[in-house]
Formats: C-alpha cells, sequence, structure tokens
C-alpha cells in the first residue's frame, strides 16, 4: 500500500450545458521522499488535480486514499486537519499576507499549535534562515523580489511539518536564478523524506524530480523514473489547536496598524458620502413640507367659505333712465341692493354653526371695489365657515 494512492480520478465541469472534461481517470501513486513532478501545458488538468489531493476540491469521481484511508470518508473536521498537518501548499502567486512581515506570515500556521511563543518564533526564524532570509524577517511583502516571495511561502508551507508539499507552478514567475534556488530548496525538502509534488510547463524544472508525471489532456501519457525515494525521517508529532480568539484579535491589530491610512480614508470618504445623503434628504424634507404649507395655506380643505345667494336686483329704475347721471346713480343703487342682500348676519353664522362637524363659524370681512358702496356700507360682510 503506498501512501498516497490516487484512484481513477475524473473531474468535469458543465458550461452552457456543455460538458468540459478536465481529468480523465488518473490513477497514481506515491511515496515519502518522492519528488514528483507533473508536467504539462496549461489546461491540462494539473492544478485541477493538486486541489483534489490538497482537499480543496470535493466534486469529483474516484478516490484519494492516504494510508489507505479515504478522504471521501473523511468528515468536515477531519478534512480541516488533513489539510493543516498533512498538506503544504506553495502557490505561484505566493499568496503572502500583505499586512504581515516576513516571520507573522511564516508563524501563520505556528499559532494553531500547542508549543509557546517563544518557541513558535524561533521554528520560524530557522525556517527563514533555511531559505535564505535571515535577514528580512521584519520586512513586508511588498519589500521583497518574486524569489524571496516564493521562498518566504515555502517557509511557511513547511511551518506546520506537513508530509506532503504540493508546488503549483513554484517557479512560474521567477527568472533562471531563482528558479535555480527555490527547486534546491524543494529537492531537499524531499530529501528530508516528505513527498513533494511540483506541478510544471518546464522540462527544465520538472527534471529536478525523482519522478516525471506527464500529464497532457487530462490524461496521463507517460512516467519517467529518475531516481529512487529519498529515505523517511521518523519526526515528531505536532499538536495542534484552533486559532483562539486572542491571536485573531491581535492579527485584526496587526492589519489596523499597518493599513491605518487607508482606513482613515474609508471612513471619511464614507463620512462624506453620508452626510451628503443626510443633508440632500433634510433639503428635499424641507422643500416638500414648505411647498406643502403654500398649497395648504392657499387651498385649505378644512376651511370652507360660504357666501349668500340673492335673487336679481330690479333694473327698472336703470331703464327708466334719461341721462347719463340717472343710469349711472341706477347703476350704483343696484350694486348697493345687491350687497345688502348677499349680506350674512348674525343669525346665519348660528345657523352654520349648528351644523353637524362644523367646529366654528366666523364672519369674514371684504371690501367692494364700487366707491359708492365703500361710502354707504364700509362694513359689508361675508361669512367664513
Amino acid at each position: 500500500m503506498s501512501f498516497l494512492e490516487l484512484h481513477d480520478i475524473r473531474k468535469a465541469y458543465t458550461l452552457n450545458h456543455q460538458e468540459n472534461v478536465i481529468l480523465k481517470g488518473i490513477n497514481l501513486n506515491f511515496e515519502r521522499g518522492e519528488f514528483i513532478s507533473i508536467l504539462g501545458e496549461s489546461g491540462g488538468g494539473k492544478s485541477t488535480l493538486m486541489n483534489i489531493i490538497g482537499g480543496l476540491d470535493h466534486h469529483y469521481d474516484g478516490d484519494v486514499l492516504l494510508d489507505g484511508q479515504s478522504l471521501r470518508s473523511m468528515n468536515v473536521r477531519q478534512m480541516d486537519r488533513y489539510r493543516r498537518e498533512t498538506i503544504g501548499f506553495i502557490f505561484q502567486n505566493f499568496n503572502l499576507v500583505s499586512y504581515l512581515t516576513v516571520l507573522d506570515n511564516v508563524m501563520l500556521s505556528l499559532k494553531m499549535t500547542k508549543t509557546s511563543h517563544a518557541q513558535q518564533v524561533q521554528q520560524a526564524q530557522d525556517l527563514l534562515k533555511r531559505v535564505g532570509l535571515e535577514q528580512q524577517t521584519h520586512q513586508y511583502p511588498n519589500e521583497l523580489s518574486g524569489g524571496q516571495k516564493q521562498r518566504v511561502a515555502i517557509a511557511r508551507a513547511l511551518a506546520s511539518d506537513p508530509d506532503i508539499i504540493i508546488a503549483d507552478e513554484p517557479t512560474g514567475a521567477l527568472d533562471s536564478e531563482n528558479t535555480q534556488e527555490v527547486m534546491d530548496i524543494l529537492y531537499s525538502i524531499a530529501a528530508e523524506g516528505k513527498l513533494v509534488i511540483t506541478v510544471t510547463h518546464s522540462q527544465e524544472v520538472a527534471d529536478y524530480g525523482t519522478r516525471i508525471v506527464h500529464l497532457d489532456d487530462g490524461q496521463i501519457h507517460d512516467e519517467l523514473v529518475i531516481g529512487a525515494p529519498f529515505d523517511v525521517v521518523d519526526k515528531q508529532p505536532t499538536r495542534y489547536r484552533t486559532l483562539g480568539f486572542r491571536q485573531m484579535f491581535r492579527m485584526s491589530m496587526q492589519h489596523m496598524r499597518r493599513m491605518w491610512l487607508r482606513y482613515l480614508l474609508i471612513i471619511f470618504g464614507s463620512s462624506i458620502g453620508i452626510s451628503s445623503i443626510v443633508v440632500m434628504l433634510g433639503l428635499g424634507s424641507g422643500i416638500q413640507n414648505y411647498m406643502n404649507h403654500q398649497i395648504t395655506s392657499q387651498v385649505n380643505p378644512t376651511a370652507v367659505q360660504v357666501s349668500k345667494k340673492t335673487g336679481k336686483v330690479s333694473t327698472a329704475a336703470r331703464k327708466k333712465a334719461t341721462s347719463a347721471a340717472a343710469y349711472k346713480a341706477a347703476v350704483n343703487q343696484e350694486q348697493v341692493t345687491a350687497a345688502k342682500n348677499a349680506e350674512v348676519t348674525t343669525a346665519n353664522v348660528k345657523q352654520l354653526a349648528a351644523i353637524k362637524h362644523v367646529k366654528s363659524a366666523k364672519l369674514g370681512y371684504y371690501t367692494s371695489t364700487q366707491a359708492s358702496y365703500k361710502k354707504n356700507n364700509r362694513d359689508g360682510q361675508s361669512p367664513d365657515g
């Protein structure tokens, strides 16, 4: 029984109702101490296969066995333990935490162990010394070159002392000098008895392995054994724990200290935006209230103006007039008579006040435009109810 076994691994994606087959029945066995190079062109399924081995992808057909135990039989907690204790990932784009120093990046997985903080720091420093970065412990990722970032990623992957190291295109973004340094480090890791699986499209990088597996179009075309596996070295088991609240809070504070200016600008910009919204809402509400007040003051539906209906005034005097002065006097007298007939009395007001739902009735006053009526009836009245 091999340390790691892949049995008929198949993987397909469905896009726009069309099935795209990525892996077409992969069967492989791996042993501790091997340096496996999986060689193939982009899109051949190499990274997908590594995600399945690393426990990142559960949607596949077939089975993956670790020391005879199927990954499919593991529950969520056991899979977390598998990824934390057995697998160490090295990514092409490094995936370093930008607000943490080089030392803190390496200590990420160590914080989930039960070793003391001093031991964690010492172990992280030893790993950085091994990859040649003992002078960069307090620098941040954006202050490092591509080769240095990849070496930090290797040190971080080794921190939890995993049995399997998966390196997905570890030299894809590096020059030839840094590529040789990174591959020498990976070779030394395999020499310690760990299983190192490297994904690459470069034949030069693949030649570092003890076995080359050519994967293309989702199928294994051939395998080439270059050397024998290295001897397995016994190791002391590491005791792990979940990341506690104190560690998470401390990491959050580190992020705040590193990114305080960005957060300050975000808060400032957000406050301006919120203040602008409040001002605009207040302005709109004020304008709306003002318009409602103006409309209500002009046409108040709770106040009704009542006028008195009168009959026709006799125009006989106007018709009998024989001169302009007599005609004008007759017209003026008609208007005075009409105004007197339209006058609302106090009795009328009491009648209106007695109507159901009428709260009050008051007399309203107006001034006639006729000079003669002003003279003869300056206190002409009409009611407002």
